[in-house]
């Protein structure tokens, strides 16, 4: 009896400590999505494995302030973009083929200098928010870019 006690909590508090570490995400309001992205140039990579390469596409790109995107890709091919940010802070990507005409999500802090877009299953910017306006983290939500090397200006 005292070992399935035992295993019980040791279940409950790893669960517990899961749910804390999930709710410890804060997710960028919109003005700091748009300090983040505005007139800066960074390094994106994809989280899923490109079947044609087995490795993580990864690319540079500037985010103007006026919302376009120039990615410069490593086999020297471009593509030209458009990026937005509602009110919950929801960052999209559009008119990129790659993406199925258009990519939403939300933006955390994962650590230092690093940054990771999370979109949820339908692709959309539906989230709950918080009593300031700003959208909770949902543990549901699939970790899709990290954005990182962030550089004030243009350089690619």
């Amino acid at each position: 009896m005292t070992k399935h006690f035992l295993a019980a909590s040791v279940l409950f508090f790893s669960i517990l400590i899961c749910n804390q570490a999930f709710a410890n995400k804060t997710v960028l309001n919109a003005s700091e999505v748009n300090a983040l992205f505005s007139d800066q140039t960074m390094t994106v990579t994809e989280t899923q494995v490109d079947p044609k390469t087995g490795g993580n596409e990864t690319f540079r790109a500037f985010f103007s302030k006026l919302g376009g995107i120039r990615a410069l890709h490593p086999d020297g091919s471009s593509g030209s973009y458009n990026w937005t940010v509602d009110k919950k802070g929801a960052f999209c990507a559009r008119n990129n083929q790659r993406w199925r005409d258009g990519l939403c999500g939300f933006l955390v802090l994962e650590q230092e200098g690093a940054y990771a877009l999370y979109i949820n299953k339908r692709g959309n910017q539906k989230a709950k928010v918080n009593t300031e306006g700003r959208a909770i983290f949902d543990p549901r939500w699939e970790h899709t870019l990290t954005f990182t090397d962030i550089q004030a200006g243009e350089h690619l």
